[in-house]
């Protein structure tokens, strides 16, 4: 079953302009990854038209993705340099490429949930008489 998001989808939800940073390639197999993740969820009920939430919801999971992927080249291309006891280190843009890629998968299970399969409530325990242990005697009723 072919994606349900495009190149193109991506791109412009998440402004994805520069080419050379975020090339087809990686878009489309972030893509892929997204659209794996979103027909195990849906399972049998996957539809081949979807809804307009499941689109997005896919855009989105393949967005966070394309941002994780951002992220962990930036950590290859800037590593923390020691000097003596000073550390320079480009944290900041990283954590916020994280927490884009965070807010986005979070957005996306939430446009998914009314999709996906009803998971029935746990029923709350039930208490149960005491009963001695190891020879303990039992409290008085």
């Amino acid at each position: 079953m072919p994606p349900y998001a495009s190149e193109s989808d991506v791109r412009l939800r998440f402004q994805l302009n520069d080419e050379t940073r975020t090339p087809p390639d990686l878009v489309a197999a972030c893509i892929e990854e997204a659209h794996d993740i979103v027909t195990r969820f849906l399972g049998s009920v996957a539809p081949a038209s979807p809804p307009t939430p499941v689109v997005l919801a896919e855009t989105l999971f393949a967005g966070a993705a394309v941002f994780r992927a951002l992220e962990a080249a930036s950590a290859q291309e800037h590593p923390r340099i020691t000097i003596g006891d000073q550390t320079i280190d480009d944290a900041s843009m990283r954590q916020r490429l994280a927490e884009v890629a965070r807010t986005a998968v979070d957005l996306a299970w939430s446009l998914l949930a009314p999709y996906g399969p009803r998971i029935p409530a746990r029923a709350p325990g039930d208490a149960t008489a005491t009963q001695p242990i190891l020879g303990e005697v039992p409290p008085c009723p």
